[in-house]
């Protein structure tokens, strides 16, 4: 089932406006400032990861076996 696209549209929509906003503070040197906006855009990318690898618990590299339930016998 996943997250509703409009919930995603909302999220890609805020990353990359937050990355945006980024620009209008500028740094001395453009090192720098290209450093902290790579910084930015990668936190940015690790929470949608987050937000992917969690959206589907039961499959890929994290997530909870069957084990699990079977434990509780319900």
């Amino acid at each position: 089932m996943g997250l509703l696209p409009f919930l995603w549209i909302v999220l890609l929509a805020g990353g990359a406006l937050t990355i945006s906003f980024c620009f209008l503070f500028g740094a001395e040197d453009f090192p720098t400032h290209a450093v902290m906006t790579l910084i930015l855009t990668l936190v940015i990318s690790l929470g949608f990861l987050t937000i992917v690898v969690l959206d589907f618990p039961f499959t890929g590299a994290v997530c909870i076996p069957p084990t699990e339930f079977q434990i509780l016998e319900l």
